[in-house]
């Protein structure tokens, strides 16, 4: 059963994502994050639950210390090696994962940066099929808002 969260209570999962999302550049990690094997195995399970409709799980259990986590990747990894590209790789993912649980919430500001975002990690993703994937995503967003 799904239950709705104030997205603008603090603490709540939907706030907790806005606040994430724009903590880019300053995870808040406190030590090393968890190695990229981690990282992408708890990815896979928050798409698992997302799939499922279980946005709660995918709140407040995997997306913000993912984020965190992979943003910490992003900035330690040396760009345009193929870790570098594995870690955008994982942030394209987690992006896609973002706009769903963000449109879910109606976080219509935190589905725009997801969006954007996901089109940037696209093109550094090392793989060429993921910017015309985030293209089509981001065009969709527009023609639904027109």
């Amino acid at each position: 059963m799904h239950r709705q969260h104030d997205p603008e209570q603090p603490g709540a999962p939907a706030a907790e994502l806005r606040a994430v999302i724009n903590a880019w550049d300053d995870p808040g990690l406190d030590g090393p994050p968890p190695p990229l094997s981690e990282v992408e195995a708890g990815l896979a399970r928050a798409e698992q639950l997302r799939r499922l409709g279980r946005y709660d799980g995918v709140l407040a259990a995997r997306l913000p210390g993912l984020l965190r986590a992979l943003y910490v990747h992003a900035r330690d990894s040396v760009p345009g090696t193929q870790a570098a590209e594995r870690v955008r790789a994982n942030l394209w993912d987690a992006y896609s994962v973002v706009q769903s649980v963000a449109n879910r919430y109606g976080l219509v500001d935190v589905v725009g940066q997801a969006v954007d975002r996901h089109l940037a990690a696209a093109g550094l993703s090392g793989d060429p099929l993921r910017p015309a994937v985030a293209a089509y995503r981001r065009a969709g967003r527009q023609s639904k808002r027109n």
